[in-house]
């Protein structure tokens, strides 16, 4: 897979770091056995000084609320038959399982995301403005910036990765 890199610096010093958009799964492994996929962002990492990937967080309220609108999608008579008779099969059921688990994780969590790198919290959230500056502000007291992108740069090609970590996003050690 080809990707492209986001390069950050800061509009006071020299500090330049760099965001590979690669493809990594978030794997967590439930007590009961269950894996659920999670999602990363970009975030900046206090322990770690720099920009970095971080666990995305799961929200209850908006996982029931999607849970809730699969439901009601498929609790009428007809609307069961009519998806057999189509051949819509099973699938809002496995979707449904998948979002069911994902909750049921959101609702374990008791600690804020965590950085990939050194599984430290909490992290910050990496977001820019219009201008391309970050409400982060670096240790020279200096607001982060985001490098507009060269669609022409080289392009890095990456395996994908799957990290392992327990509902609490502690990484796992390989067995």
């Amino acid at each position: 897979m080809s990707t492209s890199c986001s390069h950050i610096r800061c509009h006071g010093c020299d500090f330049k770091g760099v965001i590979h958009h690669s493809p990594t799964i978030l794997q967590y492994h439930l007590p009961n056995g269950q894996i659920v996929e999670g999602y990363r962002r970009s975030a900046w990492c206090s322990s770690c000084g720099d920009v970095t990937e971080a666990e995305k967080s799961l929200e209850p309220a908006t996982i029931q609320a999607e849970i809730d609108s699969i439901n009601s999608s498929h609790l009428g008579f007809f609307t069961r038959i009519l998806k057999k008779v189509l051949g819509g099969g099973d699938a809002w059921r496995e979707e449904r399982d998948k979002l069911t688990a994902k909750l049921l994780l959101a609702q374990m969590r008791r600690s804020p995301p965590r950085c990939l790198r050194c599984g430290n919290a909490p992290v910050h959230t990496l977001a820019f403005d219009e201008n391309g500056i970050s409400d982060i502000v670096h240790s020279c007291g200096r607001r982060l910036y985001g490098v507009p992108e060269d669609r022409d740069a080289t392009r890095l090609f990456y395996k994908p990765v799957v990290i392992a970590l327990d509902p609490e996003g502690h990484r796992l050690c390989p067995s």
